[in-house]
């Protein structure tokens, strides 16, 4: 059986073959034909092949999920542009895919919101201590929740504060403790 990618050329030769005018017809049934051959394909396991669609929901929280679920789906569907339905106030959005389309969607879409956390704690870690925005004093009860950071961690951490410019801060009110 063909793979996915051979799939979509097949369905468009033979979309073409149904369309096609003249001699663009029947080069495009004759070289169906050689291919359904070489992939040991009749045309109606490549009629066949077509899945169903269905509406599959996907939860959107942030303006950052909602890029990132995007850029996924035209990833997956090769598309240039995704449209979906919202029912309601909800953030739920519901797009229509295929059974595999979904699973692929989903499994990279909880990969990459993961990495994506990760990434955005190291971001604000880095944002933090190139500001210097910590209280000028020692913690004296300090949390014993807080675990302590990996060297892997501490690298990323020193490799994005490398990226960041300091915001300059001019001191609008000066106090003196007395």
């Amino acid at each position: 059986m063909a793979n996915e990618r051979t799939l979509v050329k097949l369905k468009k030769i033979y979309e073409l073959a149904l369309k096609g005018v003249g001699g663009e017809k029947d080069n495009a049934e004759s070289l169906l034909q050689k291919l359904l051959a070489k992939h040991e394909m009749t045309l109606e396991d490549l009629v066949d092949s077509e899945e169903k669609v269905y509406q599959y929901c996907f939860p959107v929280k942030t303006i950052f999920e909602r890029t990132l679920l995007t850029q996924i789906l035209l990833k997956v569907l090769n598309a240039h542009t995704v449209y979906y339905t919202r029912y309601g106030k909800s953030k739920q959005k519901w797009y229509e895919l295929t059974p595999t389309q979904f699973f692929e969607v989903d499994m990279l879409y909880g990969l990459y919101k993961q990495a994506w956390n990760k990434e955005l704690e190291a971001t604000i870690s880095a944002f933090l201590s190139v500001n210097d925005i910590f209280p000028a004093s020692e913690n004296p009860n300090p949390s014993k929740r807080t675990k302590p950071i990996s060297d892997e961690e501490m690298e990323a951490i020193w490799a994005k504060m490398s990226g960041m410019k300091p915001v300059k801060v001019h001191k609008q009110l000066s106090y003196s403790e007395d």
